[in-house]
């Protein structure tokens, strides 16, 4: 539920951030890529932990990038 919470919390800086590059036309896809990758390790840091697998390598992961 607080991941749901946490999504639905950061709608409103991603409609801001994604419509204003969508209106100027700008697709470069720097962002998307970057922002796209570290969700796909935060949804494995958050699986492993809850699961009660040993989650070091994906926390190692996102601690590099700032995320966690």
């Amino acid at each position: 539920m607080i991941h749901a919470v946490e999504a639905g919390n950061s709608l409103p800086g991603f409609f801001a951030f994604y419509s204003e590059c969508i209106d100027a036309g700008r697709h470069m896809g720097d962002v998307d890529r970057l922002a796209k990758g570290m969700v796909g390790v935060e949804h494995i840091l958050h699986t492993h932990a809850d699961a009660g697998v040993d989650s070091a390598h994906p926390a190692a992961i996102a601690d590099s990038s700032g995320a966690a």
